[in-house]
């Protein structure tokens, strides 16, 4: 074993037995038995793979139209059988002939309207313009015609040769300011990622909370306010087809916004926006790896070599001609692009899916074919109308996703979506319908359990389902934008029901997060009067008047936090809060030597289960196996309580079996009946104060 795998040499730790022994023997299942020892069992086993998960039942849901929405239960083999041989042939000679075709249009545009008609030479200003405007609309259709053939490259789809598809691509792209590369590696994690709430790339809804405090509406309140306005939905399709494209290469705009979970740590505090070092030109981008840094560094010269161009020609032939033969255009699209792109993407049936419910299959039906008549069938090459297929099988190329599209109905029945009503016209009504429809999104409102994690579009102007209802916890409200009295204690629970947030104001607001509190526990403590003079001292000073010392009502959750987070450094507060099997004594050697075996253990274990043949799949990240120890753990121990004391409360995050009375210890010496706070946790937030 020692010749194939480097270990860090450590003694294993009680709970890492149980995993070993499972490891090495795959047919003997392993259990934690109360006193922390490993014991051999036939009847339970540590669930650390959702292969031991009972099957996914999905009920009661509903989409966005009200209609009862099933999720796809056929698989990615199944569509590739479907599909002819033929439809997987491409041919760069027939690529390229699109690409003469579509760069003819627009010379051929360009000379009739800057030489034969003369259209600078007429004396109306506003004919004038009215004839430019025509212009950049007609080269805007044949420029997004080139940019889908630049996509077409960035899939592999334009020819067998990958040195064809990039350079073809690289030089189409450019020169329509787009970072090839760079869109090429975040446009693939687009489709290994459609509808997953936290992976997707492009146009990732809002959920309710999000929603909520953007508008700062009480969450449990919006389910009654019915009123927007048509203004503000034109406000958002205008500003969104200008400026859509530019703020996504620049900020990730429509994108997740959870980077933490970059491989190389990038992305560890940073959220989208300007300046925030997100963005498609940045190297070091958490969008982006380190091997990817050339490919960007090539992408952004191939935009500055653009751009220096336009510069010469602005400088030459004036920067009005600049805007009229080419921005005019420019504008036009990004604007086909950021509206075909939306409702590819964007629609009342459509669902979004939470990690745990997310699959590739389900995320690519998670898409529509529209219907843009000749245009879309000829200028934009298909794009439009054989979307759902190009989720599933992006190589193919466009002259053949028609055929291939009729094949893969047969298989996805009811789950192949299209609508293709009134033609041009249809497409341009569905942009403001589902502008207004779609809003925000979340679970059905019949959903339970597993199907809470199918999340469908709603909105709050009375079309389609009404937004769910959520009773009136115990306590005030507080969320953005309310305001809260001296001394007052607010508290609310997340939609998901999972944690408490308690907000309290004594001298300044406070706010909590818990998953063991409920928020209204006060605690009765004596507080002596502030020396301190300041400023920001007058409110509590004025509270104590002339008394020195006075008996005040204080969250529990307050006061505990105050107690058991006061820790000197990361070991000593791991060894306060963890208690373990064995005597302690303090010291600086032995606090390090506490963390570091409890690190070495867990990471002889992934060693050993990646590089073995456990009877799981392999975890492949050391944090993935830390994150699967620590649920299997704690499960591992709710069961054995159940058994012993059915009637204990359930909470529904942390140390899940033990009541809030007892979570809490007189004397922090003694070690509390809490089995999930005695160190058989393996993260530290696993129980929250």
């Amino acid at each position: 074993m020692k010749s194939q795998t480097n270990l860090i040499t450590a003694r294993l730790t009680p709970q890492t037995e149980p995993i070993l022994l499972q490891i090495f023997r795959p047919n003997t299942p392993a259990i934690m038995a109360p006193n922390g020892r490993a014991t051999a069992s036939t009847v339970t086993q540590v669930p650390v793979t959702p292969g031991h998960m009972p099957p996914q039942q999905f009920e009661n849901l509903v989409d966005g139209y009200g209609q009862p929405f099933h999720v796809p239960d056929f698989s990615i083999n199944d569509i590739r059988k479907a599909i002819p041989k033929d439809c997987f042939e491409r041919s760069a000679l027939r690529g390229l002939s699109y690409v003469l075709r579509d760069l003819s249009l627009i010379i051929i545009t360009f000379y009739t309207f800057n030489g034969w008609l003369d259209v600078d030479g007429v004396e109306s200003s506003l004919t004038r313009w009215s004839l430019w405007s025509v212009y950049g609309f007609l080269n805007g259709l044949f420029g997004t015609g080139l940019w889908v053939l630049a996509h077409e490259c960035g899939h592999q789809a334009f020819s067998p040769s990958k040195v064809i598809n990039d350079t073809v691509g690289f030089v189409l792209h450019s020169s329509l300011l787009v970072p090839y590369f760079s869109w090429k590696i975040s446009h693939g994690k687009h489709h290994k990622g459609t509808a997953h709430m936290q992976r997707d790339m492009v146009f990732v809804p809002r959920t309710r909370d999000e929603h909520c405090q953007r508008f700062r509406i009480p969450t449990e309140k919006l389910h009654e306010v019915v009123q927007d306005t048509p203004l503000y939905a034109a406000y958002y399709i205008f500003t969104r087809l200008l400026f859509g494209w530019p703020t996504y290469l620049l900020t990730n705009g429509t994108g997740h916004d959870f980077h933490e979970k970059q491989p190389e740590g990038r992305g560890l505090g940073k959220r989208n926006g300007f300046l925030t070092g997100i963005n498609h030109f940045n190297p070091q981008s958490p969008l982006f790896e380190d091997k990817d840094a050339k490919l960007i560094f090539l992408s952004d010269m191939g935009i500055l070599a653009a751009a220096a161009l336009l510069c010469l020609v602005g400088s030459t032939y004036g920067w009005i001609s600049l805007w009229k033969w080419y921005v005019m255009p420019y504008l036009w699209v990004n604007s086909w692009l950021v509206s075909i792109t939306l409702l590819q993407h964007t629609d009342p049936s459509l669902p979004h899916y939470t990690p745990e419910t997310w699959t590739f299959v389900r995320g690519a039906a998670a898409t529509i074919d529209r219907d843009f008549g000749f245009i879309g069938r000829h200028l934009f090459h298909g794009i439009i109308e054989t979307h759902v297929l190009h989720h599933y099988i992006s190589t193919i190329p466009f002259y053949n996703a028609d055929k291939a599209t009729e094949a893969i109905k047969s298989v996805m029945g009811s789950h192949y979506r299209a609508e293709t009503r009134m033609g041009p016209l249809g497409f341009l009504k569905s942009l403001w319908r589902n502008v207004k429809m779609c809003r925000w999104v979340e679970p059905s409102a019949e959903a339970k359990g597993i199907s809470e994690g199918v999340l469908f579009y709603r909105n709050r102007v009375g079309l389609g389902p009404h937004p769910k209802k959520f009773g009136r916890p115990a306590g005030e409200h507080f969320y953005p934008g309310a305001s809260i009295s001296d001394s007052a204690l607010s508290c609310f629970r997340t939609v998901d029901n999972k944690v408490n947030q308690t907000a309290w104001k004594d001298n300044a607001l406070v706010l909590f997060l818990s998953t063991v509190y409920e928020g209204q526990e006060t605690v009765v403590c004596k507080r002596k009067r502030p020396k301190a003079v300041q400023p920001y001292s007058r409110p509590i000073r004025t509270f104590f008047g002339d008394e020195a010392v006075k008996e005040v009502s204080i969250p529990a959750i307050a006061v505990d936090y105050n107690y058991y987070m006061n820790a000197v450094d990361r070991a000593d507060h791991l060894r306060a809060n963890m208690k373990t099997q064995h005597r302690q004594r303090r010291g600086a050697g032995r606090a390090i030597a506490l963390s570091f075996l409890l690190k070495t253990a867990i990471s002889n274990t992934f060693i050993l289960q990646r590089d073995g043949q456990p009877a799981w799949k392999p975890y492949r990240t050391l944090s993935e196996w830390q994150d699967a120890l620590s649920d299997a753990l704690c499960k591992e121990f709710y069961d054995i309580c159940r058994q012993t004391e059915p009637s204990r409360k359930r909470f529904c995050a942390g140390d899940e079996f033990t009541p809030i009375s007892q979570h809490k210890w007189v004397d922090r010496g003694k070690r509390g009946p809490c089995k999930g706070c005695q160190g058989l946790q393996i993260r530290p937030n696993s129980c929250i104060y």
